[in-house]
């Protein structure tokens, strides 16, 4: 049962028949006064309309999904609500929300689960509601498609790429600061002066000049090969007869792809003859987007497998091949219907967090199934393995394998020397030849092109093998642990405009070139300049955190503000309480022994620093600036 069931409950969502009722939603960007992470918060309430099942009841339906709810104790429905509501929301993807809390009041309980997107959080409590008013009916509940349609959500929200939500997951599990600068399009990392921000694996410590050399495929391989690497000969065409003329002088095979391109789109390798090399150009140029000038590369087509060698600050961290997708013939289905059948696997969720995307069908994939004598009516005979494309793309369908640990150490070499030429902070070298395990110096070997923004994710969950945790060598390139990304942080409860810029003041004088971010509900202050207060309190402590110049900041969080918004950051060097309420309490919630919390309750002092706490009596006119600017002094 739910803490106390009330019979005028009003209903405020619920439907005629539903058993419960849940309402009153509101997301929190950081800790609040329920749970200390990002949260959405609901209250759920029974609506009087019938009793609910027994608990067991709803386990045991429950647990055949998630097995691990069957072994857990809930004393009433609203525990099992949230936990419920806890693991639908990692939504099969492995989201790092581990954290749920129930709070009881008089006619409802308040429900609390991590989450960052709150459009989809709030989806994943709507569809457990939905669960669970199923089973009151005995009805069937369609969970898996309702999931589906919640990864959609969440995929396409800031946080859904695989390689933003790994950084940022890697990120949170070291207890580095992370979030989302919505006018800018980027993640930040860490706080003021330690800061980093970036897209996906492009941070604003890389050198722009040499992240677009590398879009300049031309010039880069000129540049790679005056250095003596191994590139294929070949050469840059903006039309048909261009790329025959090139494949006759350096001689078929060739490969052909648009100088600016991504994913593999548009590319072609293998072409034997002027009518392929015609349809590939005309490939080419389709993906070349509309801004762009035709410029596309006509090439050596080298012999093997596509490899991407990753390298993380100079140095090499991960190799992975990647396959072409095919299927497995079983002497009586097509390779329409064995595509559909390898697309329903498991492996295949095509979600953010899967190895394995689902096989797309195109006009490129019926090109290369008729260079073969297929189409996709075609039967296989049994056991025959069909490619379904020569280009090993990931997004269409394409496998990745591991081969990090058999890279001959010629490779690694290779790797390495290309990306000490660039300042950058991860770097993607595509190869092809038959394996990693020969030095490149026996030859037929190749650089096909290099990435300056370079995916991860089939590096840390390959389709075969073991992976590698790419996002902690990336992460760990530019803080050594949670502490090194953060600056020192006082947060008050209560604080008065003079108060606060005495303190600055005080500050200042032991660090004068010390930049301080301040905030109060009466300003917003660098140092001592005023600048102007947003509505939006929270804004105002980002905009203060997202200043690369700042060494320390000053933050008020009441009561009221803490209900209404949360806060923005998590943990602080010193807290310092001014009588404070119930809500306020929150603020020592999550300190440590290293940090010092100062409380005063009417005349009584409370000191606690280095895990020993000291307590005294104000004098009747000591002022309590007097007893936080000392301590100030030992923090900081």
């Amino acid at each position: 049962m739910l803490q106390e069931k009330s019979t005028e409950t009003a209903r405020v969502n619920a439907r005629k028949t539903d058993v419960f009722d849940v309402f009153n939603f509101k997301h929190y960007m950081g800790p609040n006064p329920y749970l200390g992470t990002a949260a959405l918060v609901f209250d759920l309430a029974l609506t009087g309309a019938s009793e609910p099942l027994p608990i067991a009841h709803y386990q045991e339906i429950i647990g055949d999904r998630y097995p691990q709810v069957l072994h857990e104790t809930f004393s009433n429905h609203a525990q099992l609500f949230g936990r419920t509501a806890s693991e639908v929301g990692k939504l099969d993807m492995g989201l790092h929300f581990q954290h749920w809390n129930v709070q009881p009041f008089s006619q409802f309980n308040r429900i609390s689960i991590e989450a960052i997107h709150a459009r989809s959080a709030r989806s994943v409590v709507y569809a457990v509601w939905d669960w669970f008013e199923a089973i009151n009916q005995n009805q069937d509940f369609p969970l898996e498609a309702q999931i589906d349609a919640l990864q959609n959500m969440f995929r396409q929200s800031v946080y859904g790429g695989p390689t933003v939500y790994s950084l940022m997951r890697s990120a949170s599990q070291k207890g580095i600061p992370v979030f989302y600068l919505w006018d800018e399009g980027l993640m930040q990392y860490g706080y003021g002066k330690k800061l980093v921000r970036g897209s996906a694996t492009t941070f604003d410590s890389d050198s722009h000049l040499d992240s677009d050399f590398t879009t300049r495929k031309d010039d880069c391989k000129a540049f790679l090969a005056t250095l003596g690497f191994p590139v294929p000969k070949g050469d840059i065409v903006s039309t048909e007869s261009g790329a025959l003329a090139v494949a006759r002088d350096i001689g078929y095979p060739v490969a052909v792809k648009p100088v600016v391109g991504h994913k593999g789109i548009g590319v072609t390798a293998d072409i034997r003859d002027g009518e392929e090399l015609q349809a590939a150009f005309k490939r080419s140029v389709k993906a070349i987007p509309e801004t762009e000038p035709v410029r596309v590369i006509v090439e050596n087509s080298i012999k093997g497998s596509d490899f991407r060698l990753l390298c993380v600050n100079g140095k090499f961290v991960s190799a992975t091949e990647r396959r072409p997708a095919w299927v497995t013939g079983d002497g009586d289905s097509t390779i329409r219907e064995l595509i559909r059948r390898e697309n329903r696997k498991p492996q295949r969720l095509d979600t953010p967090t899967s190895a394995l995307s689902k096989i797309q069908s195109d006009e490129a994939m019926e090109m290369y199934l008729a260079e073969q004598g297929l189409s996709l009516d075609s039967v296989v005979e049994r056991d025959r393995i069909v490619y379904l494309r020569k280009v090993a793309n990931l997004s269409a369908g394409g496998v990745s394998i591991d081969a990090t640990r058999n890279i001959h150490p010629d490779n690694i070499v290779l790797a390495q020397d290309i990306a000490l030429h660039f300042r950058l902070a991860c770097l993607g070298v595509d190869v092809i030849t038959e394996t990693l395990a020969k030095s490149w110096k026996t030859g037929n070997f190749g650089i096909l092109e290099i990435n300056a923004a370079p995916g991860i994710f089939m590096h840390l969950n390959p389709a075969v093998g073991e992976g590698v945790d790419v996002p902690s060598h990336i992460i760990e390139t530019f803080f050594h642990s949670g502490k090194s990304a953060r600056i020192p942080i006082i947060t008050f409860n209560r604080i008065s405009v003079h108060d606060l810029q005495e303190t600055i003041d005080h500050i200042l004088l032991q660090h004068p070139d010390w930049t301080i971010g301040a905030v109060c509900r009466g300003g917003l202050f660098v140092n001592r300049s005023e600048k102007v207060l947003n509505n939006n309190y929270n804004l105002n402590v980002q905009s203060l955190l997202r200043n690369p110049k700042l060494d320390l900041l000053i933050a008020e969080y009441p009561g009221n503000i803490l209900e209404a918004e949360g806060m923005f950051y998590q943990g602080s060097n010193m807290v310092v309480l001014d009588n404070p309420g119930e809500t306020e309490m929150m603020l020592v919630r999550e300190s440590t022994d290293d940090d010092t919390v100062v409380v005063r309750e009417g005349n009584s002092i409370s000191i606690r620093r280095q895990g020993l706490i000291e307590q005294y009596t104000l004098g009747d006119d000591e002022p309590f600036t007097r007893v936080y600017l000392k301590e100030i002094g030992t923090v900081l």
